[in-house]
């Protein structure tokens, strides 16, 4: 199978975007060749799809396991039109939602006193300066990576979210909604001003990995690095950097903001998107959820 996997990789190369290409190839060299590479391409049956979808944890979500099956049914369609196999096991199969989905494990955010401590052990001002603007605007990881000074309005208090960099190449957000303007809460502020001291005539980035002076070539070596001493120093329970987008909508609700508002902020095309995401959290960091309403019909308004 590791053949058959490589081969087609090699034949949409050409074929593919750089950053799609690229999500294959990591698909195929560190999920699907460690697990099924030594299999035989003719016992490879509907059977063994189904071995490789149980080899995956409770935890991983069906559509996750569906995109690792992308590349897979990909090189067994090429191998069914090479004349290697006569028919693609892959053909009509998809992994249904699970019921322990994977959503509410990836939206995990910071709470208030986890985010002060956060911020409180963050021992570079250049790395503070990041975790406060990711925390306080809720951009993407790529966006912020991306940012440059010429985005940045300090005297109106917004930013532009032009363009983003994924996976080593600068690409144009594909939405309509991924291109907007966001609105900077006093945080924001603060920390850009902040960083203008450090990077302002350093470059067109504002932010900058503080080791080589250039802009974070990705997220990767933020986790590694002053991410984890930063959260091992506060003594909280260790997210992915990416969480620091899911504190902002879930604070950003919890503290009544409009959802649609956050929506526009976030760059979902649809409020209710964030809506249905984040608002299980409410709940639990509004301790007086229900007491307007429940004022309105005190009041004798009601009815």
């Amino acid at each position: 199978m590791a053949t058959v996997l490589e081969r087609w990789l090699k034949l949409k190369e050409r074929e593919l975007e750089h950053s799609t290409y690229t999500g294959y190839r990591r698909i195929v060299e560190n999920v699907l060749v460690p697990r099924i590479g030594s299999a035989r391409l003719r016992d490879f049956d509907r059977a063994a799809v189904k071995d490789l979808v149980a080899s995956f944890g409770p935890e991983t979500s069906g559509k996750r396991i569906n995109n690792v099956l992308g590349p897979l049914r990909g090189a067994l369609d090429e191998a069914v039109h090479d004349e290697l196999i006569a028919t693609n096991p892959l053909t009509g199969f998809r992994v249904k939602r699970r019921v322990a989905s994977v959503e509410a494990e990836e939206v995990d955010p910071f709470s208030p006193a986890e985010v002060r401590a956060i911020l409180g052990a963050c021992d570079l001002e250049q790395i503070r300066n990041y975790v406060q603007f990711a925390l306080a605007t809720g951009l993407r990881t790529s966006e912020l990576i991306a940012l440059c000074w010429s985005d940045v309005d300090l005297k109106a208090g917004t930013v532009k979210v032009r363009r983003a960099w994924v996976m080593g190449k600068m690409k144009v957000p594909k939405t309509k909604s991924g291109r907007r303007t966001v609105e900077l809460v006093r945080p924001a502020i603060e920390a850009l001003k902040a960083q203008r001291a450090l990077t302002g005539l350093a470059g067109e980035f504002v932010f900058h990995d503080p080791r080589t002076g250039a802009r974070w070539g990705s997220d990767q070596s933020l986790r590694a690095g002053e991410w984890r001493r930063a959260l091992v120093k506060a003594g909280v329970r260790y997210r992915y950097p990416y969480q620091m987008r899911h504190t902002f909508a879930s604070q950003a609700l919890s503290a009544g903001e409009n959802v649609m508002w956050v929506a526009k902020q976030m760059g979902h095309h649809d409020w209710t998107i964030t809506a249905k995401k984040y608002a299980r959290w409410i709940p639990s960091i509004v301790p007086d959820a229900g007491d307007k309403v429940a004022a309105v019909w005190a009041s004798g308004t009601g009815g």
